[in-house]
């Protein structure tokens, strides 16, 4: 994909574009590596004394927060379609 050019005070400027490299391997993969440590606290039984053994519960509830999460990001995936940061 070419690069865009705008001129802004006589100086030729060209917009970055940023390519997807991630694919769903890499995701779940990243998604992996993220949550793996938190089994660290479950087996020294930190999180289960904290939550009265209702650890389970805690990633459910967790789980229902990422939904809506993840559905905020299509929609604005959606309404912004170009490669970047989320914080545009």
């Amino acid at each position: 994909m070419r690069a865009k050019a705008t001129v802004t005070s006589g100086l030729i400027q060209e917009e970055p574009n940023f390519k997807r490299v991630l694919t769903l391997p890499s995701l779940v993969f990243y998604g992996l590596a993220y949550l793996i440590p938190t089994t660290i606290f479950d087996m020294y039984g930190i999180v289960s004394n904290i939550t009265y053994g209702m650890f389970s519960l805690t990633h459910a509830l967790t789980a229902i927060a990422i939904l809506f999460t993840a559905f905020s990001y299509g929609s604005m995936v959606a309404a912004f379609p170009v490669s970047g940061s989320v914080t545009i």
